[in-house]
């Protein structure tokens, strides 16, 4: 496309003064004195905390008590005690062999003392981070000592060539400029313009692919000449204007999509008077002749298994969470100042989407069902079908929460109902169907092997179970349904979209 280096860095230009900034969002007073009042707790706690570390730090790197009372003064009666133990004093109650034992027993429990104010302290900047602050971070241009733009020769920042100002592509519509010099106000209103239809049609096609599975146009990052020409390029003009004449209302444009009948197609060729012609258009469904049959994102995927068991937490908005992720990654990727910090219930429990990326070391969970390593800008995403994605849903610690979940759910249910009503109860949970009778059949026996099983294994049974035991229900019994719950939440029907 004719799309120069000088077009680059003139786009470039208007982000080339952006600072991040905190704005003071003039919360209530209550509300600012709730923010100030949680704050201050915290700090307090974490001072403690700190002086406790401090403290163990100073026994730890002190291998004689003979000056004990510059450590005594102040301290906390359980480490006075400690002293008083190995101290001068104790050659006088003690023999010598207890004396060691002792001295033993204190350097012993120091490491452990010091690794749990470590971790408290890292679990209060998890919490501080979920404080409800008065203030927002975000992007706002700098006023002063503002950088000059350059064309950078092959792309080096140190070689600096003809000096550039914010502009757009020549090949597209002309920018309205307020001012003297164009900025990001007039950019965004230049992207918006009835007379620049790429903004609505690159949205709409993006929208149409997480809908259907494919694109429009296939090539949903290159909308130039190089990039695959659309299947349906009317369409696509008619979706793009409708979206921009409804006031880019995107959840307007996607009840539109849904609710026609290209959408509410099925995936099934049988389901077709002639399902011959659609094979001969291939798997690929380039004409969308039927709805298309794809495995949900790798967000979604959790996503869905909290949903199923009831876990999932709904809040809107906030700061990042922490998932429990195996206890093999934590301690491959997350040395001290970077460790994984589990959030708290049921902070832990939202959607995918708000999960930490560390670039270096990445939740395992969204890399596996082909979540975006975030090297590069990627506008689609990949779709592979491996034996480790089934490893996961069977054994990651989050799908494991959420089948014990269900299967608690299962076990603790009315004691009218029958084994049949709550498999059924399982299948309009997780698959959104009734279960068919052979299916039925097959799921009481796997219940009544997995009953027998535990029943002959309780070690196995509490193992699986966990703490999340009812007074009123055996431990195998949750179990025998826990493994229930596992088999239909692994099934491949439960991760895909039909």
């Amino acid at each position: 496309d004719s799309l120069s280096q000088t077009d680059y860095y003139q786009l470039y230009a208007f982000f080339n003064n952006i600072e991040v900034r905190d704005e003071d969002i003039k919360g209530t007073s209550e509300e600012r004195a709730q923010y100030e009042t949680a704050k201050a707790a915290l700090d307090t706690q974490r001072k403690r905390l700190e002086e406790r570390k401090k403290l163990i730090g100073e026994l730890r790197g002190q291998r004689s008590f003979a000056d004990r009372s510059q450590y005594v003064s102040g301290r906390s009666d359980q480490i006075v005690e400690l002293l008083e133990l190995t101290g001068e004093l104790a050659a006088a109650v003690r023999s010598p062999q207890q004396h060691e034992d002792q001295l033993a027993m204190l350097w012993k429990s120091l490491p452990g003392r010091a690794d749990d104010a470590g971790k408290a302290l890292r679990q209060l900047s998890v919490q501080k981070r979920h404080l409800p602050k008065p203030y927002i971070m975000t992007l706002a241009e700098a006023k002063e000592n503002r950088r000059a733009t350059h064309v950078l020769t092959r792309g080096d920042f140190k070689q600096k060539g003809e000096q550039i100002h914010p502009a757009t592509p020549d090949v597209l519509p002309a920018l309205s400029v307020r001012g003297a010099t164009p900025d990001r106000l007039d950019l965004a209103r230049w992207l918006v313009q009835s007379d620049n239809p790429l903004t609505a049609r690159v949205a709409v096609n993006h929208i149409w692919m997480h809908l259907f599975g494919r694109g429009i146009v296939t090539s949903a990052d290159d909308f130039g000449t190089q990039g695959e020409p659309p299947s349906h390029p009317l369409l696509l003009d008619w979706l793009a204007v409708e979206f921009m004449e409804s006031g880019w209302d995107r959840k307007e444009l996607i009840r539109t999509i849904v609710s026609s009948a290209t959408y509410r197609q099925s995936s099934r060729i049988a389901s077709f008077q002639r399902p011959e012609h659609q094979q001969a258009m291939g798997p690929d469904n380039p004409l969308f002749a039927r709805q298309s049959r794809h495995r949900v994102e790798s967000e979604i995927v959790r996503d869905i298994f909290l949903d199923a068991s009831g876990l999932l937490h709904r809040e809107v908005g906030g700061p990042t969470i922490h998932p429990v992720i195996p206890s093999a990654v934590a301690d491959l990727g997350y040395k001290y100042r970077t460790r994984w910090i589990v959030s708290e219930k049921p902070h832990r429990y939202r959607r995918g989407l708000y999960i930490h990326f560390k670039r270096t070391n990445p939740y395992p969970t969204l890399l596996m069902f082909d979540g975006p390593e975030s090297n590069v800008c990627q506008a689609m995403r990949n779709r592979s079908n491996t034996p480790l994605q089934a490893l996961a849903t069977l054994n990651d610690p989050v799908f494991m929460e959420c089948a014990r979940t269900l299967g608690h759910q299962l076990a603790t249910s009315k004691p009218t109902e029958s084994d049949s009503e709550r498999t059924a109860w399982l299948f309009r949970r997780c698959l959104s169907r009734f279960p068919e009778p052979s299916e039925t059949e097959a799921i009481l026996q796997l219940l009544e092997s997995q009953r027998s099983w535990y029943r002959h294994h309780p070690g196995e049974a509490d193992s699986l179970v966990g703490d999340d035991l009812s007074a009123n229900v055996s431990s195998h019994e949750v179990a025998a349904w826990t493994a229930v719950a596992r088999a239909i939440v692994n099934l491949d029907e439960f991760v895909t979209r039909e």
